[in-house]
C-alpha cells in the first residue's frame, strides 16, 4: 500500500455532484477520513477518536501521520467499515479552518519566462482571507450580487501544515508541510478597490473553495513541482506550473515564519498562474457557471456559481 494518504471530511448524505453552500451553516454531523480506491474509511475505523482534522492536527495530542500511515499499511481492510462513495458527500477537508487562510499575490513569473529575468522580489505581497467555513467540492456558491457586480476565481496550489514553526529554515519548513491540496481563491475586485485593501474583496462567503482531499506530502519530493490548470465551462482559462512562481512554497514558508508563528493547521494559498489573456475578463464569472481546478497528483476541484 502506498504510504501517501488522501485525508477527507464527509458528512452522511448520499453523493451529489452540487451541495448548495450556506454561509451560515456547515453539514454536520461531518467526519474526517480517509478516500481509498474501494470507498471512504473514517479515522475511527483505525481506532482514534478525533472529532475534525483540525483536532489532529492541532489539538493538545496530536495525530502522528506517521503512525496512522503504519496502521493504515497493516490494516485488515476487509475486517473494516468502508463506506461506498456513493453514501456520503464530501466537504472541505478541513471545513471550519481555526484562522484566516494565509495567501501571497502575483507569486508568478508568466511562462518562459528566460532565467536571466527572474529577479526574485524584495517585498511579497501577503494577505488573509477570512473564512468562517470553507467551501469544498461540488459546492454552489453564492453570486453575490447585492454587494457585488462581478468576481473572480483563482485557481492555486494549497499547502497545510501540519507543524506549527516559527523562524523556519528550508528543512524545517519542509518536515513540516502536511499536504497538498487545490485551492480557489475568488476575488471581487470592485470591493477591493473600494476598501482600498484585498481584505474584504476576498473574504465574501464561499470565496475560498478547498478540496477534495490533503494528498500528505510524503507523495511528493520536498519541492515538488505541479502543473496547474483551471477551467471555465470546460474552456481552460489558465494553466501554470509550479516552477514559475516566483517564491516557492519553501521560501514562502522561511519568510513568513521569519516575522510570524505559522501554527499547525495553517493553510497557504501560493498564488495562482497567470491566466490566458486572448480574452477579456478570462476569469470572469456569472450566474450558474462551472469552474474547475486541476493539479497534477494533487486532484480535481469542482464548484459552481448559483443561478441568479
Amino acid at each position: 500500500m502506498e504510504t501517501y494518504m488522501k485525508l477527507v471530511t464527509y458528512f452522511c448524505q448520499p453523493q451529489q455532484e452540487k451541495i448548495m453552500y450556506d454561509p451560515l451553516c456547515i453539514p454536520t454531523p461531518n467526519f474526517p477520513s480517509i478516500l481509498l480506491d474501494t470507498g471512504i474509511l473514517p479515522l475511527s475505523e483505525l481506532g482514534f477518536t478525533y472529532p475534525d482534522w483540525n483536532t489532529a492536527i492541532a489539538g493538545s495530542h496530536p495525530l502522528c501521520f506517521k503512525t496512522l500511515a503504519a496502521k493504515l499499511r497493516q490494516a485488515d481492510l476487509a475486517t473494516l467499515s468502508i463506506l461506498p462513495r456513493s453514501s456520503i458527500t464530501l466537504l472541505a477537508p478541513i471545513p471550519q479552518p481555526r484562522q484566516d487562510v494565509l495567501c501571497i499575490g502575483s507569486n508568478y513569473y508568466p511562462a518562459g519566462t528566460p532565467s536571466e529575468k527572474r529577479h526574485p522580489l524584495d517585498q511579497t505581497m501577503y494577505f488573509s482571507k477570512r473564512t468562517f467555513h470553507l467551501a469544498g467540492p461540488g459546492a454552489v456558491l453564492p453570486h453575490h450580487q447585492d454587494v457585488t457586480a462581478s468576481y473572480l476565481y483563482e485557481m492555486e496550489l494549497g499547502v497545510v501544515l501540519g507543524k506549527t514553526i516559527y523562524q523556519a529554515n528550508e528543512n524545517e519548513a519542509a518536515a513540516a508541510i502536511l499536504g497538498y491540496t487545490v485551492f480557489n481563491d475568488c476575488t471581487s475586485a470592485i470591493l477591493c478597490k473600494k476598501f482600498n485593501q484585498v481584505y474584504i474583496g476576498k473574504s465574501l462567503p464561499g470565496f475560498s473553495v478547498m478540496g477534495p482531499y490533503i494528498v500528505t506530502a510524503d507523495e511528493f519530493a520536498a519541492a515538488p513541482e505541479f502543473t496547474i490548470i483551471g477551467k471555465l465551462n470546460n474552456e481552460i482559462r489558465q494553466t501554470g506550473n509550479t516552477v514559475d512562481m516566483i517564491k516557492n512554497t519553501l521560501a514562502i514558508l522561511v519568510e513568513v515564519s521569519r516575522y510570524t508563528v505559522l501554527a499547525a493547521g495553517t493553510i497557504l494559498s501560493t498564488g495562482t498562474p497567470q491566466p490566458i489573456t486572448t480574452r477579456e475578463n478570462p476569469l470572469q464569472v456569472k450566474p450558474g457557471d462551472h469552474i474547475c481546478g486541476e493539479i497534477s497528483g494533487v486532484g480535481q476541484l469542482d464548484c459552481y456559481i448559483a443561478e441568479a
